[in-house]
């Protein structure tokens, strides 16, 4: 067989990698097409904004990018992909976003507007990571979409113009937006200074709650309330959280909690005709003589506020030792000033506090999350029984537990865990007790709105 000369193999070598080289650059995803696009843009503007980058084109893309660099007089290091990644340094004074590959500098972009001190999107100095991407992000605080935005923190972020004027932390034009977006990814390291002689060690970064002190406070009907934030202990919003107070059903967690650690939970339980001894005690559709395994007769119990199904409980378990064990459960996890009297919370005799019930859905939050998972439950259906939970926020997306009561000395009781939005990038798990309330749903829901427009979590620096 005959061989190809040398120079045609040559040629046709070069022919077939511009036919790879062409068809790649057809198929490129959107994002790195506008960032060809615009790096082609910003050579013939600055003349000669694009670096040399010694490069092949599987390494760029590899990278899942084509690079942007500067230039600007200085010859650009060649590219060594194993170096040390992304980078994005904002510089405040100098009011630019410069983007680094592997410590080589591939785009200097202007900053159009920075926020000033007084929004809760101010700037901070420091390091971050850039941890959430939106072609379209939609801003709870500002009430406007932002376009092509990147999260360096909880409520910094870049992004494009929005028309009406409405502005985050650092604006760009809408190509330099676009090139940050497609730039970063969820772990791209982010520094922020205020100047070239900056020192981040200067301070310490920390995260706090900052109230609009503009907004007012709702009026509630409740006698006591407590707004708090489950994982960091702090109290945004209370009144009377001291006070000692009726709490009707809310107790039912204490029972469910003594439930789940002192008994065996596959054990069945016969229904004693003295369980059904208690107001409401056809709630649950308990009947006389039923067998039913200690887990399942949870659901009644934190689902449908069962009186009798959490009396059949303690019966089984010995009805005063298992109410001294729900008082000296309540004392270990910091219930101070907490008494039960019985199982189920109609006695007026069972009374608690608001810090204290703060206390008890913190250590459920994160010991026994399994009990408030149940109250979440809209329904819950055996082979036996059928259960419809009667709390009214059992349908939103983000209710993540809780309690209802109502007797007469503690009028009505609720205590609801929700995760709020309560930063630009952020969710927050808050807990709201309300005790002795006329309205306690309208009560939670002020409390609710107010913490939406007045509260936020920020990170600063001390």
């Amino acid at each position: 067989m005959k061989k190809r000369p040398r120079r045609s193999r040559f040629l046709f070598s070069i022919a077939v990698g511009s036919i790879f080289f062409v068809l790649t650059i057809l198929f490129l995803p959107p994002e790195t097409k506008d960032i060809f696009t615009y790096a082609q843009s910003r050579h013939s503007e600055s003349g000669g904004f694009i670096a040399r980058v010694n490069t092949t084109f599987s390494s760029l893309a590899h990278t899942g990018h084509l690079l942007l660099a500067q230039t600007l007089g200085a010859n650009a290091a060649e590219y060594d992909q194993n170096t040390s990644g992304k980078k994005i340094l904002i510089n405040m004074e100098a009011k630019h976003v410069t983007l680094l590959l592997n410590d080589y500098t591939i785009g200097v972009l202007p900053i159009l507007h920075i926020a000033d001190d007084t929004t809760p999107h101010a700037p901070v100095t420091g390091m971050f990571s850039s941890v959430k991407k939106e072609r379209e992000h939609f801003s709870s605080f500002l009430r406007a979409w932002f376009p092509y935005t990147t999260s360096l923190s909880e409520n910094m972020f870049i992004h494009a113009p929005v028309v009406g004027g409405e502005r985050g932390t650092f604006v760009l034009s809408e190509q330099d937006a676009r090139s940050v977006y497609v730039f970063a990814d969820s772990d791209t390291d982010v520094v922020i200074v205020k100047g070239d002689k900056d020192d981040l060690n200067s301070g310490k970064q920390t995260k706090v709650y900052v109230t609009d002190e503009s907004v007012g406070i709702p009026e509630i009907s409740a006698e006591a309330y407590l707004v708090a934030d489950v994982e960091t202990g702090e109290i945004l919003l209370s009144k009377n959280t001291t006070v000692s107070l009726p709490i009707a059903s809310i107790t039912k967690l204490m029972t469910a909690l003594v439930s789940k650690n002192k008994l065996n939970q596959y054990h069945l339980i016969t229904l004693l005709p003295e369980a059904f001894h208690v107001p409401y005690a056809e709630t649950g559709g308990l009947r006389e003589g039923d067998e039913i395994q200690i887990r399942e007769i949870l659901y009644p119990i934190l689902i449908e506020s069962s009186n009798s199904a959490a009396h059949a409980l303690a019966l089984y378990a010995g009805y005063d030792a298992f109410l001294s064990e729900m008082n000296s459960t309540a004392k270990k996890i910091g219930m101070r000033t907490t008494h039960f009297s019985d199982p189920s919370g109609v006695s007026s005799g069972n009374t608690s506090t608001a810090e204290d019930i703060f206390s008890l859905i913190q250590y459920l939050y994160n010991n026994e999350r399994d009990i408030l998972n149940i109250t979440r439950l809209p329904s819950k259906e055996t082979l036996t029984y059928h259960w419809e939970n009667n709390n009214r926020f059992v349908h939103l997306e983000n209710y993540l537990g809780g309690k209802t009561g109502e007797t007469t000395a503690a009028k009505q009781t609720l205590v609801s865990l929700f995760n709020m939005k309560l930063s630009e990038f952020e969710s927050r798990p808050i807990v709201i007790v309300v005790l002795r309330s006329d309205q306690r749903e309208s009560d939670v829901l002020r409390l609710y709105d107010y913490l939406r427009e007045a509260v936020y979590f920020a990170t600063t620096k001390e």
